[in-house]
């Protein structure tokens, strides 16, 4: 048996640190909890302050470190943040070549400043994938289809090129996969709980976690001073839950306490792998890891008169991309 448990925290090694990310409906995204800021509200009186609990460990921060265009007369565009330089895009010209560099962090998504892992994306486009009309005007048409424009697939690449470093990076974390209790059915005597985990997050019906209370240490007042640190409440699993449905945006758990804990699980507690139940079709399963998208810095263009933000296409793009490195968006 621990052989099949070590098999199922090696084969969701890769997602163990990932927190992040958002809105929506589909498989990869969760929708009922993401109105606050990603952080739970409290269900249990008395129990751990919301702004303790997120909905995700991790947060994902992205800044475009350098954006060059070059138009067909040689004239580069754009700006360098390493080399300290900024030139207005013009209001319209034609394009000869674009360049694209990145950078990634996941952090902690209590202690912000805290970061777990990082990834760097550089892209590369020359004239004959990137010759278009460049400039508000003419391109105003197409920031509303983003994605199928030049720049959207040099955003596109940059942010593939850099989730997977970021991925290749988490690969030397040992910390298994997690996830969190957001709610507890306290009818029955507290057996059941729901857990930010979807089906986007590979879960199976028959899957079993092992939950382990939170407890957050501060140097002062609970979410108004310096986060010290989060810990188990104990050292073995306080309940072993059995998956008995899994939702688009969470999970239902049947839970039963282990030997004589006195503790009952509270809102906050920490699931992690227990046994991956067996499927032919799913042998080399692998869970997703929710992460939360935190900032994405210098994603304005700026033109001699107007600025266009992309930010938000950057964010519909890294929900696309997320799922094949082994993360799943949960909120911004």
């Amino acid at each position: 048996m621990n052989n099949l448990i070590n098999k199922s925290i090696l084969k969701t090694f890769l997602c163990s640190l990932a927190l992040i990310i958002l809105v929506g409906c589909s498989a990869n995204e969760f929708a009922p909890f993401a109105d606050d800021g990603g952080r739970s509200q409290n269900s249990i009186p008395g129990s751990t302050a919301s702004c303790e609990i997120p909905k995700s460990k991790y947060q994902i921060n992205t800044d475009i470190v350098s954006l060059k265009i070059k138009s067909t007369n040689n004239i580069i565009f754009g700006f360098d943040a390493l080399k300290g330089w900024f030139k207005f895009f013009k209001a319209s010209f034609k394009t000869k070549s674009g360049e694209l560099r990145l950078e990634m962090n996941i952090n902690d998504s209590i202690n912000e400043t805290k970061m777990l892992a990082h990834g760097s994306g550089a892209a590369e486009m020359s004239k004959r994938e990137f010759s278009f009309e460049f400039g508000v005007d003419g391109f105003g048409l197409g920031f509303e289809r983003f994605s199928e424009t030049p720049l959207g697939e040099l955003t596109y690449r940059g942010l593939d090129n850099a989730l997977s470093d970021l991925k290749d990076d988490l690969l030397s974390k040992t910390v298994p996969w997690s996830t969190v209790v957001q709610a507890v059915i306290e009818e029955p005597d507290h057996t059941e709980v729901i857990i930010s985990s979807g089906i986007a997050s590979n879960l199976r019906v028959g899957d079993s976690l092992a939950f382990y209370n939170i407890e957050q240490a501060w140097s002062g007042e609970p979410c108004n001073s310096k986060f010290l640190m989060s810990r188990r409440t104990s050292q073995e699993p306080i309940a072993i839950g059995t998956v008995l449905y899994v939702a688009n945006h969470a999970t239902q758990v049947k839970i039963q306490v282990v030997g004589d804990a006195a503790d009952k699980i509270a809102v906050g507690a920490e699931g992690v792998v227990h046994l991956l139940s067996e499927d032919d079709q799913s042998e080399d399963r692998e869970l997703r890891q929710a992460i939360t998208i935190s900032n994405i810095a210098s994603a304005e263009l700026k033109f001699e008169n107007e600025t266009i933000d992309i930010s938000p296409f950057l964010v519909k793009q890294i929900r696309g991309i997320a799922a094949d490195k082994g993360f799943v968006i949960y909120s911004e």
